[in-house]
């Protein structure tokens, strides 16, 4: 079950804002006079006391190593102020942070959650520099009574570490209670233009990428279409078979026989191009048949991950809406406030609505969420797939899909 959750993002203040990603849903776009906006305490107070009588089940909180430009030094400043009045109403508190910041919470901080991006601590081998501290963080919160989860983006780095480094992976699992693997979040436009192919045409809509692109497995929402849609762009694989140079240059084309040796091929495909960016390029890219269970294996398992069903995986709440396993209910089971006091109806989504008096906040929980329903289409995350009818068949098949508006095809 889902609680009802407020995030509050108290600061755009971050220490971290010249080094994380340009995307971040917090500071992306951000200016300098931004960073030093400041609403006083008691506005804070009042909204999660109107969030407490209004039945929001959940305080979440993203909590940044600060710079002081609006005064406040201490990260958790915020969290004191405010756990005391959301567990008045039994709020489960939920803080998404660091682990500089994440050493300093105390049993009296009442924190019930706290999720820490461990993004930059897997690059190549850097992560074995910190591996003791960080072990030593979420096993002193595990004894506080805290729940540790590993927040992981979803990128060409991860997918990489995730394969080759087994003992990377492990030390996540045995560190941290759950582990979720973020996806990407963006808008139509900038999916549409990620999912082009860059360097051959189709016919047909605006065309699907083409394997031989120059490292595709570099662009995050083409990265998430493949990875969360299996099988939707290497269909083509299971029909057409695969041609001689494309297993090692042995041997007759290899055309599989089932579904089963298709997805087989088509996994262990993804494999060489994500991990060892081998593609067709140059007619370079080949692989043993041999290798296709090991390579099948690794990228199963992977997706396996992101879809939260290996042991202490957690699904990203946004892929459960786009895979049907939930329908998103931002604007009333979940709402952001920013820095500004500005509401939008998920972390992610546009701050659209001033709400920085506090009369406008409760109008908002009392006239507007009762008005509120489940979204049905999220352009963040979601695709759709044509729904094709038989006087379709010649030019649609299974693995043709639109975002928003535009249909991609495969290259022909």
């Amino acid at each position: 079950m889902v609680r009802r959750r407020l995030f509050i993002h108290t600061t755009f203040d971050c220490r971290f804002d010249g080094v994380c990603r340009d995307d971040c849903y917090l500071l992306a776009g951000k200016s300098d006079e931004d960073k030093q906006i400041r609403l006083p305490d008691e506005y804070w107070v009042n909204v999660v006391e109107l969030a407490g009588q209004y039945g929001f089940e959940e305080l979440s909180l993203p909590i940044n190593p600060l710079k002081g430009v609006t005064g406040i030094k201490d990260p958790l400043h915020w969290l004191r102020l405010l756990a005391p009045v959301a567990k008045k109403y039994g709020m489960v508190i939920n803080v998404t942070t660091t682990m500089e910041v994440a050493q300093h919470i105390l049993p009296s901080d009442q924190v019930d959650i706290v999720a820490i991006s461990v993004d930059e601590y897997r690059v190549g081998e850097d992560w074995k520099k910190k591996a003791d501290k960080l072990t030593r963080i979420t096993n002193y919160l595990r004894h506080i009574g805290v729940e540790t989860n590993a927040n992981i983006s979803l990128d060409q780095s991860f997918v990489r570490t995730f394969v080759l480094q087994q003992e990377y992976w492990s030390f996540i699992r045995e560190s941290f209670d759950y582990i979720t693997v973020l996806v990407p979040k963006a808008s139509e436009k900038e999916a549409i233009y990620q999912m082009k192919s860059k360097s051959r045409g189709s016919w047909g809509p605006p065309g699907l990428y083409y394997q031989g692109d120059t490292k595709y497995s570099e662009r995050p929402l083409l990265l998430r279409e493949i990875l969360t849609t299996p099988g939707l762009i290497y269909g083509h694989i299971e029909y057409n078979g695969v041609p001689t140079w494309m297993t090692g240059g042995e041997g007759p084309d290899y055309v599989p026989e089932t579904y089963e040796e298709g997805r087989a091929h088509t996994l262990a495909s993804l494999y060489h191009n994500i991990v060892k960016d081998i593609g067709y390029r140059d007619h370079e890219w080949g692989f043993p048949l041999e290798d296709v269970s090991r390579s099948e294996e690794g990228v199963f398992e992977l997706i396996e991950v992101l879809f939260g069903k290996k042991d202490q995986t957690l699904i990203d709440y946004c892929l459960a809406h786009r895979v049907g396993h939930i329908t998103c209910d931002a604007g009333h089971g979940q709402l952001s406030l920013d820095a500004r006091g500005w509401l939008a109806i998920c972390p992610y989504n546009k701050h659209f609505l001033d709400v920085s008096n506090i009369k406008l906040f409760e109008s908002y929980l009392r006239d507007t969420i009762p008005a509120t329903r489940n979204i049905p289409y999220c352009e963040l995350v979601e695709t759709t797939r044509i729904q094709r009818t038989e006087d379709d068949y010649a030019y649609f098949a299974e693995d043709h899909y639109v975002i928003g508006n535009s249909a991609f095809f495969p290259p022909s």
